[in-house]
């Protein structure tokens, strides 16, 4: 029927398998029998496929409420609503009503497993934490951290301790929301102070590598004019916690290359000791890559430095004398790329250029250099 041409008929088909599914789960609750709740998923499934997502989603409730409304009558009932209800009916529904775009129909139905879930006869009906993530994610797309740390509360009223995943929505949330960056940054230290609090045992979520690059990305990505030396800070506190045991908060590549694009976006504002001070956090951190013992210097590292060179340094002896030394160690390595050729030809002037070359700048294309200053570039 779902592969069927006729809209029509699939629709009038599925309509015969609502009316039928709602008939024997009637039946059920007057013989105690089991409908099975897969059948229920699968209906909601198959409306989703050939009809509009609000219908699927208002069948949904409809059925549920339907049975769910006389569960206090006696504890026969219960048993038996409980027989056709699971926790995965309600998230299919939370789910229907997100796919159909409407996130507060969605909170009903996690709030309505919660006034369930407190029945002592209906244990098999109450929120998981798919139920909570689901939500989650949408409040978390739609950019509203605040609500995301509402649901991290009721999580833990619903006796559920939230999970890395858990934590990864809720920096996600903040990290998107307007000034929401300081907050998931103050999330994930506070983590990192509850696992130190209950060290040695398995209590809390331990903070990683993975939720600190989220937040220096974030940092890469914001208008925030301090960016640079919050990224920076950030960076520095990761290499402090992994040196005092949480080794799953050591930097690794992510993390630096998000902290070096922090200093060079957005600096078209900024003053010439704003760049300056950007320049010095991207010099020490691109040196800081240079020596590590585990990790290679990249073509991204060299570009970023270079355009550092281009954009946060007065035109003159030192952007000339930088420009020329990642020049230099980018011919010797073999890593000279369209981008970084660029970026040089802006940056110095015209002798500089020439000297490092051998060709005009007024002429200058990237296809007249030697071949072996190019034959180790990458996208990465």
């Amino acid at each position: 029927a779902v592969c069927s041409d006729n809209s029509s008929e699939v629709a009038s088909l599925l309509e015969r398998m609502s009316a039928i599914y709602e008939s024997n789960v009637v039946d059920d609750l007057h013989e105690h029998k089991g409908t099975s709740s897969v059948e229920f998923n699968e209906v909601i499934e198959l409306w989703s496929e050939v009809d509009d997502r609000s219908k699927a989603a208002e069948w949904a409730e409809t059925m549920l409420l339907r049975i769910a409304n006389g569960v206090y009558e006696t504890s026969s009932r219960c048993i038996a609503s409980s027989r056709i209800l699971r926790t995965k009916n309600f998230n299919a529904t939370i789910k229907a009503w997100l796919e159909a775009g409407n996130i507060l129909r969605a909170e009903n139905i996690l709030e309505e497993m919660e006034r369930l879930g407190r029945h002592h006869m209906l244990e098999d009906i109450k929120p998981d934490h798919l139920s909570f993530h689901l939500i989650m994610k949408k409040w978390s797309d739609s950019k509203d951290g605040n609500r995301v740390e509402l649901l991290l509360d009721r999580m833990a009223s619903a006796g559920l301790s939230p999970s890395r995943k858990t934590y990864m929505f809720v920096l996600d949330a903040h990290n998107k929301s307007p000034g929401g960056i300081s907050k998931a940054e103050k999330v994930l230290k506070q983590l990192e102070e509850k696992r130190q609090d209950h060290f040695g045992s398995k209590k809390g979520v331990r903070p990683n590598t993975k939720m600190a690059n989220t937040i220096l990305q974030a940092w890469s990505q914001s208008s925030t004019k301090t960016k640079a030396i919050r990224a920076y800070s950030l960076l520095r506190w990761m290499k402090h916690e992994s040196s005092n045991g949480n080794y799953y908060l050591n930097p690794n590549f992510s993390s630096y290359v998000a902290v070096m694009i922090s200093c060079v976006r957005s600096t078209r504002d900024s003053t010439a000791e704003e760049k300056k001070r950007n320049f010095d956090i991207l010099r020490e951190v691109f040196e800081e890559v240079a020596r590590h013992p585990s990790i290679r210097l990249a073509n991204i590292n060299l570009r970023i430095m270079m355009r550092g060179c281009e954009f946060l340094l007065p035109g003159g002896k030192e952007r000339n004398h930088h420009s020329k030394a990642i020049f230099e160690h980018c011919k010797k390595s073999g890593k000279v790329d369209e981008k970084i050729f660029s970026s040089f030809l802006a940056a110095v002037d015209e002798e500089t250029f020439h000297q490092a070359t051998c060709l005009e700048a007024s002429q200058a294309k990237f296809k007249d250099l030697p071949i072996e200053w190019r034959k180790n570039m990458s996208d990465r």
